[in-house]
């Protein structure tokens, strides 16, 4: 048995061999350097021999580095755990390692990278139901309850119930947790339905979307990105080969166009522009609903099965719907992303304009995890622009409030104004706790953009009421704000004839007097590299590690940007 969360983690050449696959660097493209972001909006078609969809969009730009994967959800934010508390920073979540939960005593050994670490991630509970709808069962699985009160496997709730599982034994030790994630484990691949060879994961549950029935059962990309997750886990905690089997029979669905003798079974089709699409409701149509966080979610997971204990045509067929499937969600970026409003949640908001809170921060946490797998970089470029426009970050911290007079709200928790507004004056500068920070949708702000923004004070005068996040004047201090660290450093670029400001800070998030640097160039862009980007002070910042800004803090802009042109 061996650990694939660490035998991944390597360095690119790591010795594969022994398991009879290529070497980290077959992933790389090799194609020139990378095109200017507006070209990211016309992919070029292709074809494949290992993927049956004729001719589709695909990738064209280099990545920049190997891929180096993550274990499954540690790097998302908000979290796919299901917390449904106000959430802690992207970094505070991965940072800390919490007390075993007392209801299952164990010696506390903890073997688990804390950089995989959710931060607001606590061992489960064998004891009671992880909610009202989750019923455990005897063996520590666990089981759906439909609305009409039967019990059902769910795929979705059991790869997150099994990841819980896994998770809770690699920071614990108390077997308890990896007897329950074996008994889970065998309940997918048991529920797993055969068709034609590929194993599929079902919602057994009648449902439809926008108005067309699902067939009954159903399937997504979601549950079945999480059927070939679970059989890998099972795979790493058991060391038996029949598993990567089961992964890869999953897997196949991927691949697998809708056949119309059986409408039900796909979870990969192409739009009419030719790129193709990750399913989350798969309509007997055939057509793709362009549900963009389905996608991005299936995506991630797909760039994390590379390299796995494949067989190596199915790692081809794994590299080329990672390039499809990023082709896809780069040429739909600009259409899902809302400037300065909560984006979209389907890739056709002219069909279906609805925006979600939850989603915006999820793409944007996506977008940044693959980024994180892949290196492929337009997709830090969407993410850092997803957290300009409206919160990431939906957790708390000290806010710091400048001295003034400020019209405190009741509101942006339903996205409704009750109407109450309080006046507050403060007559010194103020630092104050908050439990969370919020936006408000379109409409509902009037048209000035900084409006869509507001923080819930927690302490002093006015507990619970809300007040607008300003730039030097109320903000959360520090550097978890809507925080994206880039553990293959992004490069940053500086327009020409401008000049440029970047100055220290200190761990509050606040200017360093007399360190302030400045500089311009008047013959083109200008480049440095930098490793994080975050809101500091109310504004977006990155942090610059080489060259004569080495060190320093520079808001982005339409002088500074991360790519060759700014995304607005």
């Amino acid at each position: 048995m061996f650990d694939r969360r660490n035998l991944l983690r390597g360095a690119s050449a790591l010795g594969l061999a022994g398991l009879g696959l290529p070497a980290f660097d077959a992933f790389n493209l090799t194609s020139p350097a990378m095109a200017d972001p507006g070209n990211l909006t016309d992919f070029q078609f292709s074809s494949s021999p290992v993927l049956p969809f004729g001719q589709f969009r695909q990738l064209q730009h280099p990545w920049t580095r190997p891929v180096v994967p993550l274990d499954e959800h540690a790097r998302i934010d908000p979290g796919y755990f299901g917390d449904p508390t106000p959430l802690a920073s992207m970094e505070a979540r991965m940072s800390s390692l919490p007390e075993v939960d007392p209801t299952d005593p164990g010696t506390k050994s903890t073997t688990l990278d804390p950089n995989n670490v959710p931060a607001g991630f606590s061992p489960v509970s064998l004891r009671y139901n992880p909610a009202p709808d989750q019923v455990l069962q005897a063996d520590g699985s666990i089981l759906y309850r439909r609305t009409d009160g039967k019990l059902i496997h769910h795929p979705t709730l059991a790869g997150t119930w099994f990841s819980k599982l896994k998770l809770s034994w690699q920071m614990t030790g108390v077997s308890s947790y990896r007897d329950a994630a074996l008994a889970q484990g065998r309940t997918m691949r048991d529920n797993l339905v055969d068709q034609a060879g590929v194993l599929w994961a079902t919602y057994d549950m009648p449902t439809e979307h926008h108005g067309q029935k699902l067939p009954d059962p159903w399937v997504s990309a979601f549950g079945q990105q999480r059927a070939v997750q679970v059989a890998l886990g099972m795979h790493e905690l058991t060391g038996d080969s029949s598993w990567v089997q089961v992964a890869e029979k999953a897997f196949a669905a991927f691949g697998r166009p809708r056949d119309p003798a059986q409408p039900g079974y796909w979870v990969t089709a192409k739009d009419s522009d030719g790129y193709l699409w990750f399913e989350g409701f798969p309509v007997a149509s055939g057509v793709p609903t362009m549900t963009y966080n389905i996608h991005l979610t299936a995506l991630y997971g797909l760039a994390a099965m590379f390299p796995a204990p494949f067989s190596n045509a199915h790692r081809e067929q794994v590299r080329q719907l990672v390039f499809a499937g990023m082709a896809t969600a780069a040429h739909y970026a600009p259409k899902v992303r809302n400037p300065q409003q909560c984006s979209f949640y389907y890739a056709q908001p002219e069909v279906d304009p609805r925006t979600h809170k939850f989603y915006h921060a999820a793409n944007a946490g996506a977008m940044w995890t693959i980024y994180d797998r892949t290196g492929y970089a337009p997709m830090a470029w969407w993410a850092t622009a997803l957290a300009r426009d409206f919160p990431v970050h939906r957790g708390g911290g000290l806010v710091w409030i400048k001295a003034g007079t400020y019209h405190l709200r009741k509101v942006w928790d339903s996205d409704e104004d009750d109407g109450r507004v309080w006046t507050v004056t403060f007559k010194v500068d103020t630092r104050l706790p908050a439990d969370a920070r919020q936006g408000a949708r379109a409409g509902q702000a009037g048209a000035n953009k900084h409006l869509r923004k507001w923080i819930r004070l927690a302490g002093g005068r006015a507990p619970g009421w809300w007040i607008n996040e300003q730039p030097g004047r109320v903000f959360l201090e520090g550097f978890n704000v809507d925080r994206m660290n880039f553990r293959e450093p992004m490069e940053l670029y500086f327009e020409p004839n401008v000049k440029i400001k970047g100055i220290s800070k200190n761990d509050r998030g606040f200017d360093r007097a007399g360190t302030e640097v400045q500089a311009s160039w008047s013959k083109g862009q200008s480049t440095a590299l930098c490793d994080m980007a975050a809101t500091v002070g109310g504004r977006q910042y990155v942090r610059v590690i080489n060259g004569v800004f080495k060190g320093k803090w520079l808001p982005t802009g339409s002088s500074v940007h991360l790519g060759p042109r700014y995304l607005g």
